[in-house]
C-alpha cells in the first residue's frame, strides 16, 4: 500500500455546462452523472493542468514575461550561470516557496488555452476561471522531487561539448547548471538558456505531482485503425496524428491533444517498445513489475487473448496484434478487426506494458464502453488496484456496476481478515480493496458537481436508481393506463 497524500483542490467555474465545480482530487476520483453534464470536459481541463500540455504552456508563458509572478531564484541561477559558467539551485526548497505559486499560475492560464486542447474554437469559454491549491500536498510534492532523475543537455560546440548541461540526481535535492564549453551567450541566444533552465525547473515542480498524465478518451475504441499504418499505407504527422501527405496545412484537421498524445505514444510503442527492456527496470521498480503483472491479468481475465508486437525487437515497421487461442491454436488478429472490448481496453494494456510508472495519473473516460457488466466490475477491481499500487485513477462513468462495486470494495478495506472475503470478488485478491481514504465520487448534475460518498462509505446518488424506477413503473403503468380505456 501506497502511503496516504492529501486531496488537491481545483475549482471551476464556467466551464461548458458545468456551472460550478469543487473537486477534491484523491488517489481514485470518480465523475458520475447524464450526458452533457461537464464530466469530461472536467476531465480533460484536469489533464490540461497536470500534463505535460500545462507544463509547456506555462514555460512558454514565462519565458515570454506572461505570467503573473515571477521567480528571483531562477532568473538569479541563470544569470550566474551566463556569468561564471556554472550554478546550481536547491529543488526542495523551490518547491516550499514557490510550487503554490505555480500552480496558481497555471490555472490562472488555463483559460487562455482549453480551446486549443479540446482542438475546438466553437466552444464558449470566455467566462471559464480556475483556481487550484496543492497546499494539502506540499511534504508530498518535495519528497517525490528527491526522487526524479533528470540529465538534459542545450547545444554543442565544434568540439562536441555541451554548452549548458542540467542535472539534478535521484535522491539529490541540488540542481547543478553548468556548461563544458566557453562563450555560452555567444553561441546560444538568453532567451533559450531561460527556456531551458526555467522550464527544467517547472518540469521538477510538475512532475513532483503527478509524473504524467496519460488520458484514454473515449475515442480509444476507433484509435486501432491508427496503429498498424503499413497496411493502410497511411503517414502520420508527428504533431496532430493525422495523414498530412494529401492536405495543405489550411485543410489539415485538428485532433485534441489528448487523442493526438494518445495515438502518437500508441505508435512509438509499435515501433520502438522494448519489453525485454522494461522488464530489466521492473526489476529494479517494484511497481512497474506490478504494472506488467496487471496487463497480464486484464488479458487473461477480460479480454481472453494477449496483444503482442509482431517482432519481439524494436522495428519501426511491426505491428501490434491481437492473439487469441482455439482448439489449442493461437490465431493473430490485426487490432483494427478485433472485439470493440479489445480496441477499447488495448491501449491501457499498452501502457501499463510499455510506459507507465508509479505517481502517474490515469484518467480514462467511460472505461465501462462495450464492456459486458461482470467484466465491468473486473475492470473496476483492477483499478483500485492500481490506485494501492501507486498509481492516481480518474474515471468519468454512467454504469452502476462501477459505483456499486466501488462500494463493496472500500467496505471490504475496512475487514480485519482480507484474505477470508477475497473469494467473493472476481478477481479474488486483497490488493483491490480500498481505503475509502483515497476515493472522492462527484455527481455533475444541474451545472453542478457535488460530493456523494458519504461518511458511511455509501455513495449516495439517484442518477441510476430514479431511472430503474421509471423503467419498472411503465411496465405496471402500462396495464392500469389499458384498464382506464
Amino acid at each position: 500500500m501506497v502511503k496516504e497524500e492529501g486531496a488537491i483542490q481545483i475549482s471551476v467555474r464556467e466551464l461548458g455546462a458545468l456551472e460550478e465545480a469543487d473537486i477534491r482530487l484523491k488517489p481514485l476520483t470518480v465523475f458520475v452523472g447524464p450526458n452533457n453534464s461537464g464530466k469530461t470536459y472536467g476531465a480533460y481541463l484536469i489533464a490540461s493542468l497536470f500534463g505535460e500540455y500545462g507544463w509547456l504552456q506555462y514555460t512558454g508563458a514565462y519565458v515570454d514575461g506572461r505570467t503573473s509572478k515571477k521567480y528571483e531564484p531562477i532568473d538569479t541561477v541563470i544569470s550566474r550561470f551566463i556569468e561564471t559558467g556554472s550554478a546550481n539551485i536547491e529543488i526542495s526548497a523551490f518547491i516550499r516557496d514557490y510550487s503554490a505559486d505555480y500552480y496558481s499560475g497555471l490555472a490562472e492560464l488555463c483559460p487562455g488555452w482549453m480551446k486549443n486542447y479540446l482542438g475546438t474554437t466553437r466552444v464558449a469559454l470566455d467566462d471559464l476561471s480556475v483556481e487550484v491549491n496543492i497546499e494539502e500536498r506540499m511534504e508530498n510534492l518535495v519528497e517525490s522531487s528527491l526522487k526524479i532523475a533528470l540529465k538534459r543537455k542545450l547545444g554543442v560546440d565544434k568540439e562536441g561539448k555541451s554548452l549548458v548541461n542540467f542535472v539534478k540526481e535521484r535522491d539529490e535535492s541540488r540542481i547543478y547548471i553548468y556548461t563544458e564549453g566557453e562563450g555560452v551567450q555567444d553561441k546560444i541566444p538568453i532567451k533559450e538558456i531561460k527556456r531551458f533552465v526555467a522550464g527544467n525547473i517547472f518540469m521538477l515542480v510538475h512532475r513532483a505531482l503527478f509524473r504524467d498524465v496519460r488520458v484514454f478518451g473515449a475515442e480509444r475504441t476507433g484509435m486501432p485503425l491508427l496503429y498498424n499504418p503499413i497496411r493502410s499505407r497511411e503517414r502520420i504527422d508527428e504533431k496532430t496524428g493525422f495523414d498530412d501527405s494529401q492536405e495543405s496545412e489550411s485543410e489539415k484537421p485538428v485532433l485534441p491533444y489528448p487523442v493526438s498524445s494518445l495515438v502518437l505514444t500508441i505508435l512509438d510503442i509499435r515501433r520502438w517498445g522494448d519489453l525485454k527492456e522494461r522488464c530489466k527496470y521492473a526489476e529494479k521498480e517494484p511497481g512497474v513489475k506490478k504494472y506488467l503483472e496487471y496487463a497480464d491479468l486484464l488479458e487473461r481475465e477480460i479480454l481472453g487473448g494477449h496483444l503482442v508486437l509482431s517482432t519481439d525487437d524494436p522495428d519501426p515497421f511491426r505491428e501490434i496484434l491481437f492473439e487469441w487461442e482455439r482448439a489449442g491454436r493461437k490465431i493473430p488478429l490485426d487490432i483494427s478487426v478485433t472485439a470493440s472490448m479489445v480496441k477499447g481496453l488495448s491501449p491501457l494494456i499498452l501502457y501499463l506494458r510499455y510506459r507507465i510508472s508509479p505517481g502517474e495519473l490515469i484518467i480514462i473516460d467511460e472505461p465501462e464502453m462495450n464492456l459486458h457488466p461482470e467484466a465491468q466490475a473486473q475492470l473496476m477491481e483492477l483499478l483500485t488496484m492500481l490506485v494501492n499500487c501507486g498509481l492516481n485513477v480518474l474515471i468519468t462513468t454512467h454504469s452502476p456496476y462501477f459505483v456499486d462495486h466501488l462500494v463493496n470494495l472500500m467496505k471490504a478495506s475496512r475487514y480485519e481478515n482480507p484474505e477470508a472475503i477475497k473469494d467473493l470478488f472476481y478477481l479474488k485478491d486483497p490488493d483491490a480493496f480500498i481505503s475509502q481514504e483515497k476515493v472522492s465520487v462527484y455527481l455533475f448534475e444541474g451545472g453542478r458537481a457535488r460530493e456523494i460518498l458519504g461518511e458511511n462509505g455509501f455513495i449516495e446518488w439517484e442518477t441510476f436508481s430514479n431511472v430503474s424506477e421509471k423503467v419498472s413503473r411503465i411496465f405496471f403503468e402500462m396495464d392500469e393506463v389499458e384498464d382506464a380505456v
